[in-house]
């Protein structure tokens, strides 16, 4: 029988009642979890940190400064440049380190896409683009465009 007294099916208010109990049961149950939860994981969290600086793996006590970091002119594009991010830094010597790395090798594509032309007057592939490039690689290329992966701008 419903709370009406009417046979069939319960109302929603009883239905809600049944789940979640107006009194505030249910959350106050809720928070006590999660506070039991929270207290049962700081322990092994605290023993983790401990064990991690007991190691020397743990985190530094403090960010290194411009005082901490290698010269420039030591540095290479093998070079850890990470430490040069640290906000201790300079602006301008972390502007410098970035700009020495960001010129190497590494970051720049010299070879093109289609490659650089031949320049020996006496071959045959004289001014013709033979040399370095994507085309001469032997990845995928072609001049044909397939329309349908062409991103076009709207026209209005």
């Amino acid at each position: 029988m419903s709370e009406s007294g009417k046979p069939g099916r319960p109302t929603a208010q009883a239905e809600e009642t049944a789940e979640f109990p107006q009194d505030g049961d249910f959350l106050q149950r809720w928070s006590q979890r999660k506070a039991q939860a929270r207290v049962a994981t700081q322990p092994q969290a605290k023993e983790a940190d401990s064990q991690a600086r007991d190691a020397g793996t743990g985190p530094p006590a403090e960010a290194p400064g411009d005082e901490d970091m290698p010269p420039l002119e030591t540095l290479d594009q093998d070079s850890d440049y990470s430490g040069f991010l640290s906000p201790r830094v300079s602006e301008e010597l972390r502007r410098l380190a970035l700009r020495k790395l960001f010129h190497g090798p590494k970051f720049n594509i010299t070879d093109g896409m289609e490659g650089d032309a031949v320049k020996d007057p006496d071959s045959v592939f004289n001014g013709q683009r033979l040399v370095n490039g994507w085309k001469n690689s032997g990845l995928p290329w072609t001049y044909k465009i397939d329309p349908k992966r062409m991103v076009l701008p709207d026209k209005r």
